[in-house]
């Protein structure tokens, strides 16, 4: 089973994509906001860019980690299913092996 049948990339690339966007619209808007607001003195400007780059920077960074933590959850949890699989043939057991919990509320 491949990463593309949960569609682990796919929703992954969506909340990134999500999260950027909005922080990058926000940080733009505050910045902006500062800019105007201060009359384009170079205070203004330091801060405004300053501000918008730190607050972009911050949802790209949530978004970052809620991907990576998504994508290890699942390939930790499709290695243990594949693990666990290969012993129970190892074994010489036919027995169906369940996929772990998070695993298997994604494929039903």
């Amino acid at each position: 089973m491949g990463i593309s049948t949960v569609g682990v990339r796919t929703v992954n690339g969506l909340i990134g994509f999500l999260l950027g966007a909005l922080g990058i619209g926000l940080g733009f808007g505050v910045g902006f906001g500062i800019i105007t607001i201060t009359n384009t003195s170079t205070f203004g400007l330091v801060s405004g860019i300053g501000l918008g780059v730190f607050i972009a920077g911050i949802f790209i960074m949530v978004a970052t980690v809620v991907t990576s933590y998504t994508t290890t959850a699942y390939h930790t949890c499709l290695y243990l299913w594949a693990r666990d699989v290969e012993k129970s043939q190892a074994a010489g057991s036919q027995a169906q092996i369940q996929a772990p919990a998070p695993l298997a509320a994604v494929l039903k």
